[in-house]
């Protein structure tokens, strides 16, 4: 049985591509995307 959720390759390139682009803050990510602070670090 899976763990968490399993996101799309191109959903994770936008989700790291935002958090690189300092268009969004890792918070603002999370709250606005529901993917945790760690994943996001993980993904850029």
């Amino acid at each position: 049985m899976p763990k968490g959720i399993i996101y799309d390759k191109s959903f994770k390139i936008i989700i790291a591509n935002l958090y690189n682009s300092n268009s969004m803050s890792a918070l603002n990510i999370e709250r606005e995307y529901g993917v945790g602070n760690s994943t996001i670090y993980k993904w850029s």
